[in-house]
């Protein structure tokens, strides 16, 4: 069965902002979609996603939280794409503003994802920036029940650059990503350091038809050539566009 890779570029202009006066980067208060979450979903229905934006200034004890959201289809493998992502949350002038930003990614209604590292600066010193996720939207008979961070340090440029990142602690979850935060320093670097997202599925739609996109996910490369696959991910380009591709990386886009 071919698979589409499809690419979402989003404007930063385009998403909405909420202040939260503490510390919190859970999401549980969270809203994308404003339907049931009981509803069903078969192969290739439409579905809201929206990514959040979580930066937080720990001195004073209070969060900023933006929204992207948008539609992808149910079994598409998609790269979730925020356009000057990089400028706007790591190297404009006043991004050191919050010591941390995370990324929650919610499908439909409530179902959430752990928050997970995005931007880490200690006083101005950016320390941290990650830019190629991979997430894994689980679903069960057409439900959405969970979301998971399936991403893989591949061959990052030095054995330094994979961190480990704590997802939550209790229960205890861990995932690996690529610390570029010594290259996309660079302003000028472009969109190759704007912030990526892989998403692809797992499970079954209304029909009991088996979603089959999950086998196109980056951390499924780790036999293959990952350097040469992570490299295409991190150069995608900012435009939108579809295709369908029977190759076993996730890295031919076309328009």
């Amino acid at each position: 069965m071919s698979l589409k890779l499809v690419l979402l570029a989003l404007a930063i202009a385009a998403i909405s902002a909420d202040y939260i006066p503490s510390v919190n980067y859970t999401c549980l208060d969270c809203k994308c979609a404003v339907d049931s979450n009981s509803i069903q979903f078969n192969y290739d229905d439409p579905i809201a996603l929206c990514v959040h934006w979580i930066g937080c200034d720990s001195k004073i004890g209070s969060c900023n939280r933006v929204r992207s959201a948008h539609a992808i289809r149910v079994d598409d493998y998609a790269v979730v794409e925020l356009k000057d992502g990089q400028n706007q949350f790591f190297t404009a002038q006043d991004a050191y503003k919050y010591d941390t930003v995370k990324i929650v990614l919610q499908a439909h209604g409530t179902f959430v994802s752990d928050p997970i590292d995005f931007v880490k600066f200690s006083g101005s010193t950016p320390t941290f920036y990650a830019n190629v996720y991979s997430a894994v939207i689980g679903i069960h008979n057409g439900t959405v029940y969970n979301i998971t961070w399936d991403n893989y340090c591949g061959t990052c440029e030095g054995t330094d650059k994979c961190t480990t990142i704590n997802l939550s602690s209790e229960p205890a979850r861990t995932t690996q990503i690529c610390n570029n935060a010594d290259k996309c320093r660079d302003k000028n670097i472009g969109a190759q350091c704007d912030p990526k997202i892989y998403i692809s599925w797992i499970g079954s739609d209304k029909k009991n038809q088996k979603m089959t996109s999950a086998g196109m996910r980056l951390a499924r490369f780790r036999n293959f050539d990952m350097e040469d696959a992570y490299i295409a991910a991190e150069n995608l380009n900012s435009t939108t566009s579809s295709s369908s591709s029977s190759t076993k990386t996730p890295t031919t886009v076309t328009s």
